[in-house]
């Protein structure tokens, strides 16, 4: 489970998890990475590194963040299409207090 999150150490004390929408790869995703780069830490839920899973639901990848970030403090969850549905379930379920960037 661990491979669909890749983590970008920028020795920040902020955590930027990208969430990306339908079929979209972390390559969509570079031009807010290099801004973000700067100011925190990113970790990039790469969902779709293999395409469409249709055996998994939008609960399987709400738990997966779940776990992967439970741990982690200061967090800023950015989400566009799919990756929003994965946040609004996660902050649904979880009731976490993280910042929530929806685009």
């Amino acid at each position: 489970m661990s491979q669909l999150f890749k983590y970008i150490d920028n020795n920040q004390e902020i955590n930027t998890v990208i969430i990306p929408g339908y079929l979209q790869k972390f390559e969509t995703y570079a031009s807010i990475v290099d801004v973000l780069n700067k100011h925190s830490n990113i970790i990039f839920f790469d969902i779709f590194q293999n395409g469409f899973d249709s055996t998994l639901s939008l609960f399987d990848y709400t738990k997966m963040l779940y776990e992967y970030i439970s741990k982690i403090q200061n967090i800023v969850l950015i989400g566009h299409s799919f990756g929003g549905r994965v946040i609004f379930n996660y902050m649904k379920l979880y009731k976490n207090n993280a910042k929530v960037i929806l685009i």
